[in-house]
């Protein structure tokens, strides 16, 4: 399970946020759509032969972008779930986050 608030911007697999409104409606706008790089998919690969699920939770604070193209490849190869809630305020998301939390601590 990974929490974060924030694009991992630093250190290994870093990602840069790569919303260009420039690119929309144009031939370059699947470039957006796909992951930045290779590294989150060899990471998936190498989690997959340890038999490891990665499941994400992104609370944001505000609308930032935060590559999900790039970062969604972990759980779909690894059968973990991706959760997205932004922007996150306790009192709106609080009773969803327990709810999949629990879900995921008491599931098979």
């Amino acid at each position: 399970m990974v929490f974060a608030t924030n694009i991992h911007s630093i250190g290994l697999g870093s990602l840069a946020t790569r919303d260009d409104p420039k690119l929309y409606n144009t031939d370059k706008e699947k470039t957006l759509l796909g992951p930045a790089n290779e590294h989150y998919t060899k990471l998936g690969q190498e989690c997959v032969q340890q038999r490891i699920a990665i499941d994400l939770y992104y609370a944001l604070n505000s609308y930032k972008s935060i590559d999900l193209a790039s970062i969604a490849v972990l759980p779909g190869l690894t059968g973990g779930d991706l959760n997205y809630l932004s922007p996150f305020d306790i009192t709106k998301h609080g009773e969803k986050l327990h709810y999949l939390l629990f879900r995921a601590l008491t599931r098979n």
